[in-house]
């Protein structure tokens, strides 16, 4: 549910800041595949090379899938996987949550700044 609020907060952000929607498609869909890329879901954390492994820290995918994983795999006898994989980091559901939440504030804050800054047309 967050992370789908997350995602529309993205992509009201990306609209308003891009001049056409063809742009804002481009840009938009770029931002998927880069977050998506950066979330540990696809290639695990050890195996990204170390110079575009910082793109984790701002994908909003990396914290929602690390919430799902963290859900599945806490308190059983797969917890050290989370270690493995590197998806411990930060190391509670809370904090994920929390993180997300941050980002939808920032992005919705973004929204209303730049929709306040545009004229009107009538």
């Amino acid at each position: 549910c967050i992370g789908g609020i997350m995602g529309n907060a993205i992509v009201l952000l990306t609209s308003i800041l891009m001049w056409s929607q063809d742009v804002a498609f481009l840009v938009g869909s770029a931002n998927v595949v880069f977050f998506g890329a950066a979330s540990g879901g696809f290639v695990p954390f050890p195996s990204i090379p170390d110079w575009i492994v910082w793109v984790q820290w701002i994908s909003p995918i990396k914290y929602s899938f690390q919430a799902f994983t963290w859900c599945l795999l806490s308190e059983t006898p797969t917890t050290a996987l989370l270690e493995m994989l590197e998806l411990d980091t930060p190391s509670s559901l809370g904090s994920n949550v929390v993180i997300l939440i941050g980002i939808f504030v920032v992005c919705a804050t973004g929204s209303v700044i730049a929709l306040s800054r545009q004229r009107e047309v009538r």
